[in-house]
């Protein structure tokens, strides 16, 4: 029950810096992915189950923050904590390495969501988005999954 509490608790604050906070301090406008960090840590700790459900519970959040797309952040979260699971036996769940580059790649299929559902994005305005922002958010979601992913794995589930 505690654990539940807890994962709670990093999904609220992780929708909240996401939709308050995390745009004013965004370095070159490049915005780090903290929902998708949270997805990852439960569907490589849990399973899909947890992902999924996971993935669902920070999209709902998240659409909340913006009702004038209800449903794309939740969907989009459900994929992102479907893909998460199914990934979760073909990586080195104890590399940190590996868990960082599978949070870039999950930050980008996030990011395709809210690119053509949010932003109302066209596919021939894609490429230019994906190189001006895609790419650079998804490195700075690794590198700070990387940093923060073990203490939150510790607080979140204990002790390995």
């Amino acid at each position: 029950m505690i654990k539940i509490i807890k994962l709670v608790s990093l999904i609220w604050l992780a929708v909240f810096l996401q939709s308050s906070v995390i745009n004013i301090i965004s370095p070159w406008g490049l915005v780090p992915n903290f929902m998708v960090i949270v997805i990852a840590l439960a569907g490589l700790k849990e399973g899909v189950s947890s992902g999924v459900w996971t993935g669902l519970l920070v999209g709902f959040l998240a659409d909340c923050y913006h009702p004038s797309t209800m449903g794309l952040f939740a969907f989009g979260g459900t994929v992102v904590g479907y893909l998460t699971g199914m990934a979760r036996d073909r990586i080195y769940r104890e590399q940190l390495i590996s868990q960082a580059a599978l949070t870039a790649a999950l930050a980008l299929v996030y990011q395709l969501f809210v690119f053509f559902g949010r932003d109302g994005g066209t596919l021939s305005s894609y490429p230019g988005y994906f190189i001006r922002f895609g790419l650079g958010g998804a490195v700075l979601t690794a590198l700070i999954a990387a940093l923060i992913l073990p203490a939150l794995e510790r607080w979140t589930y204990g002790k390995r």
